[in-house]
């Protein structure tokens, strides 16, 4: 028993003797300079054991656990040292810890070569400027269209336009060790304004008549959504789109206005002063009794309009010495001296706007005067182009013995009941018909008509009239063979835009019955652009079997001689009264009347003659009646006429020309 114990009490000495634990753990084995590091040693080191740490770096510290931080990179060596007071030897260990340098995030810088720039222009970013602490090599990445995603471009340098609006482009660096930095830079596009101007079909218009305008206008960053007329000055609510047409009822000067709106919402203004031509009124006269008897009182009515319903004077010549002296006032009565064997008496009547208009008559007392109205075709017609006067003249007692023709007061060679001429000059000019009986008694009647100066720049086209479908060719043409033209440009579609067509000749072919205002544009000689609209109207040309027309218009002839369709008449309370009808017409020409409204005869007229007198249709109608004649042939072109009644107006007339197989009546060729 003793020697157990012996041996036991040599063991416990043994393990006394021994040297104390000093291992320890690190909370990380490779940290970053400037990280914390917690070392922990496993044994307690309660008193009197001491633990002790040296941290390789000249940093010291003591206790079980205990925190580091290193400040350069580089391998440390750790060693704790633990010291028992019972033990001589004191208790160590070492570990290495490699401290590793602290990646520094990169910097980015993005630049602009502008940030107001115009809308579509290329802008330039430059991301050279972004730099790294640790001169690493950095990978880029671009948002340039804000959708978040930087998957725009990879270039130290990259570029892009914009259109009106903020936008915001971001440059993201990222360096070897995946840290990343972002900048960023806004673009603000203003929008630009649009530019606006008009284009009008005639700037002298007469009054009455119809005026095409075109909205010329262009957005440079963006598109036109709204077109805006003013043309009675009371707003912009005349009209929209890219054309409008208005009627000018008082003579002077308008102004036309158009308002544009991009898509951004600004505006421009634009205007366009026009001229409106008076329309002279037209003077006429009746008086009673008819005959006049020798030495009583002659009661005379002024007869006489204004297109523009603006008529302010009467002026009465009874004595013929073309003063306009003797009377005023519509109604004037005259007794004119017993032995006076002809009577001369002339009416001038003047409207608020300056127009004037003469009719004259030579009254024998005892025979009753013959009667004369005068009419221009057309009514405003171009300078050098062809212009007829027509006369419509009656003698109630007797016949017309004479005709006597005035241009501008000089007297021509004409004797017929027609008169055809040209007018080298533009403006006002006057033309005046007498018809005297085979008694001597006269009447004169006169028509002022205003010339327009012919544009140097005109255009044709062929077929004519144009048809649906069918392929029409346009070509220009110069009044004058010495002036040359350059940068021929069309506007077949009537937008406003020449973007058409180039060169002399164009063709094209119409999908749609309509009607559409064709341009042609031009450079003088002097630099300045002309330009030239008609309006050309394309028909479907639908027959009444519901078969199209031949793909050839043109190739029937016109009836020779061709139809003559004549009637006049009075106003009345309710709207006109007819006195003469009558169709001239070459023989096997068929005339078809048709009358629609009150007045008109119950059933339709059918005559085969050459000269043929409607006697039926020779009655009083209402406002809103309207009469069609057609004059056919078997495979010629035949004659279309409308007559519609008209309250306080002359009855409107509308000619056209009728193709075999096509009830549709159309503008005659050429």
């Amino acid at each position: 028993m003793a020697a157990v114990t012996a041996a036991l009490l040599a063991v416990i000495a043994g393990v006394a003797l021994a040297a104390p634990s000093a291992d320890f753990d690190a909370s990380t084995r490779s940290p970053y300079v400037g990280d914390a590091i917690t070392f922990t040693a496993e044994n307690s080191c309660e008193v009197p054991v001491t633990c002790t740490w040296s941290f390789g770096d000249g940093g010291e510290g003591s206790g079980r656990t205990v925190s580091h931080a290193y400040d350069a990179p580089g391998e440390k060596r750790v060693t704790l040292t633990v010291t028992d007071p019972s033990d001589p030897e004191p208790g160590s260990r070492s570990r290495n810890v490699d401290v590793r340098a602290r990646n520094r995030p990169p910097q980015a810088r993005v630049t602009a070569s502008t940030t107001t720039p115009a809308a579509g222009q290329s802008v330039s970013f430059d991301s050279s400027r972004s730099s790294d602490p640790d001169d690493d090599r950095l990978a880029r990445a671009w948002d340039l269209d804000a959708d978040g995603d930087f998957d725009d471009g990879r270039g130290t340098t990259e570029s892009r336009s914009f259109r009106v609006g903020s936008h915001l482009v971001r440059l993201r660096v990222t360096d070897p060790a995946g840290e990343s930095s972002t900048d960023q830079v806004r673009i603000t596009v203003a929008n630009g304004v649009p530019v606006a101007a008009i284009r009008a079909s005639d700037t002298r218009p007469l009054s009455l008549a119809s005026v095409r305008f075109t909205a010329v206008a262009s957005d440079p960053d963006g598109s036109i959504v709204k077109r805006e007329w003013d043309f009675d000055k009371d707003g912009y609510d005349d009209g929209t789109g890219a054309t409008a047409n208005w009627t000018f009822r008082v003579p002077g000067g308008a102004d036309v206005r158009l308002r544009v709106t991009d898509d951004a919402g600004a505006t421009k203004t634009a205007t366009l002063a026009i001229t409106v031509r008076n329309r002279a009124p037209k003077a006429a006269f009746s008086f009673a009794p008819i005959p006049v008897e020798r030495g009583r009182p002659v009661a005379f009515r002024s007869r006489s309009a204004d297109p523009e319903g603006r008529l302010d004077k009467h002026g009465w010549d009874f004595d013929g010495d073309g003063r306009f002296d003797d009377a005023t006032g519509a109604s004037p009565t005259k007794t004119f001296p017993a032995g006076q064997n002809r009577i001369d008496v002339g009416l001038r009547v003047t409207d608020r706007d300056g127009g004037s208009n003469v009719a004259t008559a030579s009254i024998v007392p005892g025979n009753r005067s013959p009667t004369v109205t005068l009419t221009a075709s057309p009514a405003a017609p171009l300078t050098a182009e062809s212009v007829t006067f027509s006369t419509r003249a009656q003698d109630p007692d007797g016949r017309v013995a004479l005709y006597r023709w005035e241009v501008d007061g000089v007297a021509t060679t004409d004797t017929g009941a027609a008169l055809t001429t040209s007018f080298a000059t533009s403006g006002q000019h006057t033309v005046a018909a007498t018809v005297t009986d085979n008694a001597g008694a006269s009447a004169t009647a006169t028509e002022e008509v205003d010339v327009v100066e012919r544009a140097p720049l005109v255009f044709t086209f062929a077929p004519n009239p144009v048809i649906q479908g069918v392929p029409v060719t346009f070509t220009a043409g110069f009044t004058d063979p010495a002036v040359t033209f350059r940068a021929l440009a069309w506007d077949l579609d009537g937008d406003g835009q020449f973007d058409d067509g180039t060169g002399t000749s164009v063709t094209t072919t119409y999908g749609t019955a309509t009607k559409v205002f064709v341009g042609l544009n031009g450079v003088d000689p002097d630099d300045k652009p002309v330009s030239v609209y008609r309006e050309v109207t394309v028909e479907d040309g639908s027959g009444a079997s519901g078969t199209p027309p031949s793909a050839n218009p043109t190739a029937a002839r016109l009836m020779r001689p061709f139809p003559v369709v004549r009637f006049a008449g009075r106003l009345t309370a309710r709207g006109a009264r007819l006195t003469l009808l009558t169709v001239r017409a070459p023989k096997g020409a068929v005339i078809r009347a048709a009358c629609r409204g009150d007045g008109c005869p119950r059933s339709r007229i059918l005559r085969t003659a050459r000269v043929e007198r409607l006697k039926r249709l020779q009655t009083s109608y209402r406002a809103g009646a309207r009469i069609v004649l057609r004059v056919t042939k078997r495979g010629r072109i035949g004659k279309y006429v409308r007559i519609t009644i008209r309250k306080d107006k002359r009855p409107s007339r509308r000619d056209a020309c009728v193709w075999p197989g096509v009830r549709r009546p159309r503008a005659c060729p050429g």
